[in-house]
């Protein structure tokens, strides 16, 4: 994968382990429930997404 290459996803992590995170936040996210909880944090999450808890800033990433 272009992304593993250039350094913008782990290259331990599987392409279906990949695919499975973001369908499990994508399921999660749309629940009745949490939805208006996730509402006012979507930047957050976004961010959380992309980057990671303890990832490279978008500054380090040269994007």
């Amino acid at each position: 994968m272009k992304g593993k290459e250039q350094g913008y996803t782990d290259k331990n992590f599987s392409q279906e382990s990949i695919l499975f995170y973001i369908q499990m936040l994508k399921d999660y996210v749309q629940r009745e429930d949490v939805y208006p909880k996730v509402l006012p944090i979507t930047e957050n999450i976004t961010n959380i997404f992309f980057y990671g808890i303890m990832g490279k800033g978008k500054e380090e990433l040269d994007i």
